[in-house]
């Protein structure tokens, strides 16, 4: 699922759409209408119309671009994820797999969605592995990015119930480490991957 303030589109990856932006210190206007599916700017979204002035600026929405998951289990469980299939075009022809900053996030349980008998996995494991913050960290092979010690499931409940969710959440990286996320002076193009993750009881 893509996921966005509390937003959830199945199986939607915002292909042939844009971002959504924020319009910032407009001087009147510049509310944005998302008609959905939420994540992507596509035509059935709108911006009202907006005045701008010398400190009026564009951004991308924070927290863009993210996927979340949910699993399951009555045992313990490890995670690994491995990138691959770059695309890179325009003013990003050459960035890389480095470009793409990573960050994976476990949520236990969200009341009304997930979780209600549920409990932490990470107990008894190291949980979500540090230092795994970038997509070139796991191309060569499969990197364990969560280490599990118990089952998900801790009382008698539906699947649901027992699911907790993980939430990866991708920026990019500009050409300069310290430099996130997208920025208008840093033109146009496309950067992207496929991220495959691996669920399964060691």
């Amino acid at each position: 699922m893509n996921y966005n303030s509390g937003q959830f589109n199945a199986v939607s990856n915002g292909e042939d759409s844009g971002y959504e932006f924020d319009i910032l210190n407009p001087v009147s206007g510049g509310v944005f209408t998302s008609a959905g599916p939420h994540q992507t700017l596509d035509a059935n979204d709108s911006y009202s119309e907006f005045e701008l002035d010398a400190t009026t600026d564009i951004d991308i929405v924070t927290g863009n671009r993210s996927s979340q998951f949910l699993v399951a289990s009555n045992a313990a469980f490890d995670i690994y994820a491995q990138a691959s299939d770059l695309v890179a075009s325009g003013d990003f022809s050459s960035y890389d797999y480095s470009n793409i900053r990573f960050r994976l996030r476990l949520t236990v349980a969200v009341a009304g969605r997930h979780g209600a008998n549920a409990q932490n996995p990470s107990t008894g494991g190291s949980g979500i592995i540090n230092g795994i913050n970038r997509l070139s960290l796991m191309t060569a092979a499969p990197t364990k990015i969560f280490d599990g010690g118990r089952r998900t499931a801790a009382s008698r409940g539906s699947l649901l119930d027992h699911a907790v969710s993980f939430r990866s959440r991708y920026n990019l990286r500009g050409a300069n480490a310290a430099t996130n996320n997208y920025d208008l002076s840093m033109g146009a193009g496309a950067l992207g991957a496929t991220v495959t993750y691996t669920v399964y009881t060691p």
